[in-house]
């Protein structure tokens, strides 16, 4: 999979088109994209630890309408690097965590490795990063679609006002991380361009990344904390008949594995709703 990204000149030109149109709004998805700029949509979705009707809850965010060309723009480049990004975790995933999970039966080192990249990998904060990351200054409406009949409404609104709050909370620490990484960011400078040119250049590239990460993260959870106490129309909460219908028929019993979740944001076009729905889940059994 990671050759076929890296090598394919084509796959430019592919990953540029479905990212403007999705900001665009005219992907081939069952949901009307938001009626304005200033609108945020967002959608629930059940997660379930074991085969019991009990479950946990995580929200995702769908890509909001571009305020304008810089947006749009801007868009395409971040696809660009998350795809290739993903597409080398999933080469990573085969070249080395594959072989480690096999040497971690008989090798205590193997497995401890293997425990501890798993615990990384399952941090918290790498969902309510994403989430508040969306979540712009011109943003005045959260509307927050719920499955109708997969579950209740009130125990949904009550779990998910849970959720963001927790959010907003948690999205403080990204101004010290955001400090951090400015005073990383001079000597990743000197690293790429004096001491080691070339390959320095990626670390510098990852500082400029996380900055501009932790900035839009902890402006986007104050936002969304402003949003919350205000109230009214503020935080929508729709029973959607469509969103449980698309759930359902990629998955009759509501479990969701791998395959149903990558059928089910196919037929949405709700981009990288798997991955939030797998690294909460993981998150949670790691709790």
């Amino acid at each position: 999979m990671f050759r076929s990204w890296t090598h394919s000149p084509d796959s430019f030109r592919r990953i540029a088109s479905v990212a403007v149109r999705a900001w665009h709004g005219t992907t081939s998805s069952p949901f009307p994209p938001p009626s304005r700029v200033n609108v945020l949509q967002v959608y629930a979705l059940p997660v379930r630890l074991d085969s019991s009707n009990e479950s946990e809850i995580t929200v995702h965010p769908r890509l909001p309408k571009p305020v304008n060309s810089f947006d749009r723009h801007a868009v395409s480049l971040a696809y660009f690097v998350r795809k290739w990004r993903f597409s080398a975790a999933d080469w990573f995933s085969e070249a080395v965590v594959a072989p480690l999970e096999n040497a971690a039966t008989t090798d205590a080192l193997a497995r401890t490795i293997l425990n501890r990249g798993k615990k990384l990998a399952a941090r918290p904060g790498i969902v309510e990063e994403y989430f508040n990351k969306m979540v712009r200054r011109e943003v005045d409406t959260v509307e927050i679609y719920i499955p109708q009949g997969i579950m209740a409404p009130g125990r949904a609104r009550s779990m998910i006002s849970k959720t963001l709050l927790q959010w907003c909370a948690d999205s403080s620490r990204h101004k010290a991380l955001f400090m951090k990484w400015m005073l990383i960011a001079p000597f990743s400078v000197l690293v790429g361009k004096v001491l080691l040119p070339g390959p320095g250049q990626v670390l510098f590239m990852y500082c400029l990344f996380r900055v501009a990460s932790h900035y839009r993260a902890f402006q986007g959870g104050q936002h969304l904390l402003r949003l919350m106490r205000k109230g009214g129309d503020s935080i929508k909460y729709i029973e959607s008949p469509e969103w449980s219908k698309e759930i359902k028929e990629v998955s009759a019993t509501g479990q969701l594995g791998w395959d149903q979740l990558v059928e089910l944001e196919k037929r949405t076009k709700l981009h990288e709703i798997s991955r939030t729905y797998v690294r909460t889940r993981r998150a949670l059994l790691e709790r």
